[in-house]
């Protein structure tokens, strides 16, 4: 993830850096996220927080 242009925190922490990538599971309703270990986690959206230098906040729900 880049960190120039992105912020990922998981439960309140910075997590930028060990982070491959977010994806939203609409299935499960959940966001799986691939660390850089190849682990993939999967956390309540509200537990996710994707914070991009183009937008304040890009939240992880559907309303």
């Amino acid at each position: 993830m880049n960190a120039r242009k992105n912020m990922i925190l998981i439960k309140g922490s910075i997590k930028t850096s060990e982070v491959r990538s977010c994806q939203w599971n609409a299935e499960a309703q959940r966001v799986n996220v691939e660390f850089n270990n190849g682990k993939i986690y999967t956390y309540v959206s509200s537990n996710v927080e994707w914070l991009s230098f183009f937008t304040s906040s890009i939240p992880f729900s559907i309303e």
